[in-house]
């Protein structure tokens, strides 16, 4: 994938010229085989199959995305097409639909394992033209086989299963025409296209994050015209672009009218729920690192963070970089599609460190794993120990030095408002409640409120609790959230308010007088041992 492996595997740019290695397609049926068999393994013994635990027979069709697939399946198979039936996007239930008419309890059986088969082959078909059969398949099994988690969220119903598999598929297809001869027919665009554009139809905010490879494609597409001795004819690009463009803008379209036949608007019940939550890009930043390395400094999650459970990818920071510096133009496609789904997803405002793993919204960074485990592949057998000759030896003392340091990069909180927070409960139309000030306003990034308390459910699934900051109320998961602490109840704000009170109306949780003091926070970048080591 990366210019240094010139010498030891034929480049995508030669391909003409030097044979590709050969793999045994026995071997290769055996590992896809071997992929079924992790899937069932990891399928039938998930705790949430529905049957598999009396106490909860209903299984993971008790959760609320899988129920909201599992009743729109249904409402396809017997053609009912009420508003009420409908969430998510059509594609992923509508695939799910025939199976779950014949046996509903296992309704998405089938295409997820479809999905993870078909994302195994695309990837090891282009991971072996850089390190290998043998490493292509062993990272893909490593990578998966880190914890009970990376397989089961293959075998839990997400439409990112679907979007996964077209990642991969689009990502080989690129791969295999990275050199100076870009060729690809109408025929095939069309497919790439139709490919978008199911995307959209099925998880819209990852049709942008797939949006780098066709923005690659269309340049390649008109870059001909001007870098190839023989230039196609401007008539045959217009071709290739309108053949490549027209099917994603028809599954735009198709979304559109499913929605306003169904909705009666365009973005239908999804787009609402996703207005409603949030998006932040500003905090880009620190949502980074809560959700990369320290989740317990604001959101009391520190075992939660990514790499805490998946420790080998702090390989993938250093190996990220040095593909930036010295990939070529696959290896920085895949990066900027993995740059790109960051960008999006840890700006919502609803991501955070204490839903990646116990809620398994890890799901939606799944089809990254064995693709960070080839770039770190690539960065390992770039390391210029013993072979100082090698180019770019100094990229790679880059890449280590930088990715050191990002890796070290934490959150530290500093109270703000000393002595000046009082508590006072009060009453008011809607009951008793907590205001909370102080003599001069304040940034607040999180605060303390020793006077709330309750069980889990209570605290962090408090939807009918309100909040108003300075007169200004609130949302819950859009501008906050509660947490519970050592201490009780913590309060954190998605995005910092600045004001002199903060009124509490406690919803489920208990409200109590106590002579303990609120504490007010902001939170600043440090560097240390690496929260998620610790």
């Amino acid at each position: 994938m990366l210019q240094i492996f010139s010498k030891n595997y034929p480049s995508v740019h030669s391909r003409n010229s030097i044979a590709m290695p050969q793999y045994s397609s026995n071997r290769h049926t055996l590992f896809l085989l071997t992929v079924l068999a992790l899937y069932l393994i990891a399928y039938f013994s998930h705790p949430a199959l529905p049957g598999n635990n009396p106490a909860y027979p209903l299984g993971w069709w008790g959760w609320f995305d899988q129920g909201e697939y599992l009743k729109a399946a249904k409402a396809i198979g017997s053609h009912d097409f009420s508003s009420k039936n409908y969430f998510y996007p059509p594609l992923y239930p509508l695939l799910g639909a025939a199976f779950a008419t014949v046996n509903p309890m296992h309704a998405f059986t089938v295409l997820n394992a479809a999905c993870f088969i078909i994302f195994a082959h695309c990837f090891v078909t282009t991971a072996k033209r850089y390190v290998g059969w043998k490493w292509a398949a062993t990272i893909f099994i490593l990578t998966y086989g880190f914890s009970k988690h990376s397989v089961q969220i293959w075998t839990e119903p997400w439409t990112s299963s679907l979007v996964s598999a077209i990642f991969a598929f689009l990502l080989g297809q690129v791969d295999q025409r990275t050199g100076e001869n870009f060729k690809v027919s109408r025929t095939q665009l069309a497919l790439w296209g139709a490919l978008g554009g199911a995307t959209f139809l099925t998880r819209p905010a990852d049709a942008v994050v797939i949006s780098p490879l066709f923005c690659y494609v269309l340049w390649r597409l008109w870059r001909s015209r001007w870098y190839q001795e023989a230039p196609p004819p401007v008539t045959l690009i217009i071709q290739k672009t309108a053949a490549l463009l027209a099917p994603g803008l028809l599954g735009v379209a198709l979304f559109a009218g499913f929605n306003l036949f169904v909705h009666g608007s365009i973005g239908g019940r999804y787009f609402s729920m996703a207005e409603t939550n949030g998006f932040h890009a500003v905090d880009l930043l620190e949502k980074t690192v809560s959700l990369l390395f320290d989740g317990g400094t604001l959101y009391n999650a520190p075992t939660e963070s990514i790499l805490f459970r998946a420790k080998w990818l702090a390989l993938f920071v250093p190996a990220a970089i040095f593909g930036f510096m010295r990939g070529n133009a696959s290896t920085r496609l895949i990066l900027a599609l993995i740059a790109t789904q960051w960008l999006i997803y840890s700006s919502f405002a609803d991501l955070l460190p204490t839903g990646v793993w116990s809620y398994h919204n890890i799901h939606y960074f799944k089809w990254i794993f064995p693709y960070a485990g080839l770039l770190i592949a690539v960065w390992i057998k770039a390391t210029p120990l013993g072979v100082a000759q090698r180019a770019g030896a100094r990229y790679w003392w880059i890449s280590l030095t930088i990715g050191t340091l990002l890796l070290a990069t934490q959150l530290k909180l500093d109270e703000t408002a000393k002595n000046e927070v009082e508590a006072t409960l009060l009453q008011d139309a809607h009951g008793q409640f907590l205001r909370i000030r102080s003599s001069t306003p304040h940034t607040i990034d999180k605060m303390s409120v020793p006077q709330l308390s309750g069980d889990f459910q209570a605290i962090y699934f408090s939807t009918n609790a309100k909040v108003d900051a300075g007169g200004k109320e609130l949302k819950f998961v859009r501008d906050y959230r509660f947490l519970p602490s050592e201490k009780g109840v913590d309060l954190v704000f998605i995005r910092p308010v600045r004001t002199d009170v903060i009124n509490i109306h406690a919803g489920d949780m208990k409200l109590a007088p106590t002579s303990a003091t609120p504490h007010w926070f902001t939170y600043r970048f440090t560097m240390g041992m690496p929260a998620w080591l610790r």
